[in-house]
């Protein structure tokens, strides 16, 4: 009788599989025990740790009785054909199982270790510190940063404003004002730059210096240094409550830094004034008194201004000279003091045709008419410097900037010779003073456009009456 067991494995010979499934339970069976690794292939058994596949759940199968009595099942009643085959089959499932085990060791050996008990494959979770829900949106790719926020108190923005308590006409109203924010000039801090104030107070400023180059002109072309704050000062209150200001006022009182700049945009403007009426009477003078070429050689010019300059020959409005033995002298007889031509031109084209026009627009025409005796003292002063580009005979400019230390006690010789002219004579010189505004009104676009006739008729009075065709008349 031959014996169906291979040499070195005790288990018996399990009954012939009726179908797949017996054979998948015979693989695990078998593959659980190192013995029945080393049926086929000789190969080192494999460490024991356990593989979880969670691709491939466990099955369970019914309990069957033929597996429970294979140990009654005599072996003897088999003959040669049917061991045989059941051996071969047996060997041929062994060799299959070795080879399936030895894939799936490689497989185990490229995994991690798992769990003994399988698990579900969880999604990743981000846990945050707060139970609250969290929204968060996909970034955009080209953000861009957000713009920052302008500088406080600037000429586009005003910041919150710093309350500063002030009685109102007893009342105890609380007035407010905005802090200044210091936007000084980039390449002189020293000088404050008019187009960095707020829209606010460059309004203010223009009006206040308006007003100061009118006073300026019209009652102290030089002005004392320590009269210029106060004189500053007062202008800009006064713009700022004709502007209904009020905030500004209070800044003005309380900021020191705001202060000391307005004041000094402020008075800037006498000297911007002389050197505008210094500049024109430069481009006036040659013409005005017969210098330059065709009237006469280098050296006859030179004598003239040189004369022109002595004893104020040249503010009279007659004013002669003779060549005696090749010399110039002046004749006897001069007429017209202060008034000659270049005055009233001068002064027409500064204060009344000039873009700034404050002889015949705004609250400082009434300072023009009658016309002040300071005004003409300053067009004389400016006149004399001009002369001085010509003391060599030809126009070279001076190198004398119409400042206050040189020319204010020149222009202050020319007003004393003027009040004592109004002492002596003081109805002929108002005048005078009236007559010099109207000729310098006269040509003006405001009297022009006064004085301009009314356009004639082109229509007949019998045309004008003519309805004839216009019903319920």
């Amino acid at each position: 009788m031959k014996t169906a067991s291979k040499s070195g494995s005790t288990a018996a010979k399990p009954a012939k599989a009726t179908s797949a499934k017996a054979v998948k339970v015979t693989k695990v069976a078998l593959s659980s025990t190192p013995a029945a690794k080393s049926v086929g292939k000789s190969k080192k058994a494999p460490t024991a740790r356990a593989v979880v596949r969670p691709a491939r759940p466990k099955q369970v199968f019914p309990h069957s009785d033929e597996e429970d009595d294979d140990d009654d099942v005599p072996s003897d009643g088999m003959d040669d054909e049917e061991a045989h085959s059941d051996k071969s089959a047996e060997e041929h499932d062994s060799d299959r199982m070795d080879q399936e085990e030895e894939e799936e060791e490689d497989d185990d050996d490229d995994e991690e270790p798992a769990p003994l008990e399988p698990a579900k494959r969880k999604r990743r979770t981000i846990e945050l510190s707060s139970s609250d829900p969290v929204l968060v949106s996909r970034p955009n790719k080209k953000s861009k940063t957000p713009l920052a926020k302008p500088a406080a108190s600037d000429q586009f923005t005003t910041p919150k404003a710093n309350r500063v308590h002030q009685a109102s006409s007893g009342t105890g109203t609380e007035q407010t004002f905005t802090p200044y924010n210091n936007h000084g000039n980039p390449r002189d801090p020293s000088k404050p730059l008019l187009t960095k104030q707020s829209p606010q107070t460059q309004s203010i400023v223009k009006r206040a210096a308006h007003q100061y180059r009118a006073l300026v002109v019209t009652k102290t072309p030089f002005v004392p240094d320590p009269d210029r704050n106060t004189a500053a000062s007062k202008v800009f209150m006064a713009a700022a409550q004709d502007l209904d200001a009020m905030t500004r006022i209070l800044r003005f009182e309380a900021d020191e830094v705001y202060q000391d700049h307005v004041i000094k945009m402020i008075k800037r403007a006498d000297s911007q004034v002389r050197g505008e009426v210094v500049s024109a009477a430069r481009d006036i003078v040659g013409s005005s008194y017969g210098l330059g070429p065709g009237f006469g050689s280098q050296g006859e010019n030179k004598a003239y201004v040189e004369l022109l300059v002595t004893d104020l020959n040249f503010v009279f409005r007659i004013f002669e000279v003779e060549n005696v033995n090749g010399q110039l002298r002046p004749k006897e007889g001069r007429s017209g003091p202060y008034r000659h031509p270049i005055f009233a031109t001068l002064v027409q084209q500064e204060f009344f045709n000039s873009h700034e026009a404050m002889a015949t627009a705004g609250p400082t025409t009434a300072l023009f008419n009658p016309m002040p005796l300071v005004v003409i003292a300053f067009a004389a002063t400016a006149v004399q410097c001009a002369l001085k580009d010509w003391a060599t005979g030809v126009r070279v400019k001076s190198s004398s900037d119409f400042s206050h230390d040189e020319w204010a006690p020149v222009f202050d010789l020319h007003l004393k010779q003027l009040e004592h002219f109004r002492d002596q004579q003081p109805e002929k010189i108002n005048a005078w003073t009236r007559k010099l505004w109207k000729d310098c009104w006269s040509t003006t676009r405001q009297s022009l456009a006064a004085a301009a006739p009314a356009q004639p008729s082109m229509l007949t009075a019998a045309e004008m009456d003519d309805f004839g065709d216009v019903d319920d008349l």
